[in-house]
């Protein structure tokens, strides 16, 4: 299973940037947990999943917050679509795993 630092990963980052890199994959994973447990079965609801999006890619782009500087903005909305993609497919097996 990949982590939120896999998931923000490239090849061509160097210390600094991977530092910081670091903080922002234990960030983001805090904030959008606190979303996504306030909300009943995100992945349900296109709506919901917007918002969810708009937050991962809001933390993403935030200057103080977010990713690198070396992140372009192909690279941020790449990044923002592969943790939604990650999100979606741990909201799916929580659902399975659940007893109807």
């Amino acid at each position: 299973m990949q982590t939120s630092f896999d998931l923000l990963m490239r090849l061509d980052l160097e210390g600094a940037d991977i530092k910081r890199l670091k903080q922002v994959a234990a960030g983001r994973y805090e904030t959008l947990q606190a979303q996504i447990e306030a909300m009943q079965d995100f992945a349900a609801k296109q709506a919901t999943r917007d918002q969810i999006r708009v937050t991962i890619r809001n933390y993403l782009w935030d200057e103080n917050k977010g990713l690198p500087v070396s992140y372009s903005e192909p690279d941020i909305e790449a990044k923002t679509d592969a943790v939604l993609a990650h999100l979606m497919i741990q909201a799916r097996r929580g659902a399975e795993a659940r007893p109807n």
